[in-house]
């Protein structure tokens, strides 16, 4: 069979759920071809993706150089062109900006999809240019060919506000649970567990991540039992 080739767009690829499923994706299927947009360039599995042989086009959207942001433009779109992939998939919100101009310039020619990893921001947490970045996305929410989402409660919180489109997607996170388990657990872990009732907290530390709230959650249940 043929490969299909894939573009991930995705703002970097430094520490975040998001990245790593992006990462743990491309270096584990071999039945396509899939091509990496690192928009700001930032990288942390650099090494895993040369083994993987994926290849990364690394851009600098954060010059404010107009410039610099302009060459980059053009090399993107000029990318796109030149790989010809038959799907285009945006992860996260900031990349779904870059869709926006490829609606309009290749219309139904490409399939794009966006990916989305979260339920709707509490934005008091987030910066400012985020939330004017969401509510733009929104109103173009319509035009990918789907949009994706990795929990049931995300795609309910954003079908609430109208963003979301005709065809939504569900595709849960993957996790290898024993590999998991010998890489960032002790190997003895599941018998020390056993009978036992578990409440933990897997994320990057982030004010949105409810750190704070778990902790004052645990410290109640400790008191309790």
């Amino acid at each position: 069979n043929k490969l299909m080739t894939v573009l991930h767009i995705i703002n970097n690829l430094e520490v975040g759920g998001a990245e790593r499923q992006l990462i743990h994706l491309v270096c584990n299927d071999s039945k396509n071809k899939h091509i990496i947009f690192n928009l700001i360039g930032k990288n942390l599995f650099e090494e895993k993706l040369k083994e993987s042989n994926v290849i990364e086009i690394k851009f600098n959207f954060k010059s404010r150089n107009p410039y610099t942001l302009l060459l980059n433009l053009f090399n993107f779109y000029k990318s796109v062109y030149f790989y010809k992939p038959e799907a285009i998939i945006f992860w996260l919100y900031h990349s779904f900006l870059f869709s926006i101009p490829m609606f309009l310039l290749f219309k139904s020619k490409l399939k794009l999809y966006w990916n989305i990893r979260q339920v709707v921001p509490e934005f008091k947490y987030e910066k400012k240019f985020t939330k004017i970045i969401f509510f733009i996305t929104k109103l173009f929410s319509k035009y990918p060919k789907a949009i994706i989402f990795n929990s049931i409660e995300s795609m309910k919180d954003h079908i609430r506000i109208n963003y979301s489109n005709s065809n939504n997607i569900f595709i849960p996170n993957g996790f290898e649970y024993n590999k998991m388990l010998n890489e960032f657990i002790d190997p003895n872990f599941e018998k020390k567990i056993k009978n036992k009732k578990i409440i933990s907290l897997i994320a990057r530390y982030h004010l949105s991540k409810g750190h704070l709230f778990f902790i004052e959650t645990a410290i109640n249940i400790l008191k309790k039992n």
